[in-house]
């Protein structure tokens, strides 16, 4: 199991409500939903980088 992991219902829904911040006619809330991104692109880019470090280690082993 990786060690960072995130159900495809999580990321679907993590996605509706980024797309929801963006179409609200308010700055904050875009600013909030561009954060949002940002930090779900982050995270789901470590759990790629973690997954591979994984698969090297079970490869060593």
């Amino acid at each position: 199991m990786p060690l960072f992991y995130v159900e495809e219902n999580q990321i679907n829904f993590l996605q509706i409500i980024i797309s929801h911040l963006e179409n609200i006619p308010s700055l904050d809330a875009k600013a909030e939903a561009l954060h949002l991104k940002g930090k779900f692109v982050e995270e789901n880019s470590w759990s790629v980088i973690e997954m591979q470090i994984e698969n090297i280690i079970s490869e060593v082993e």
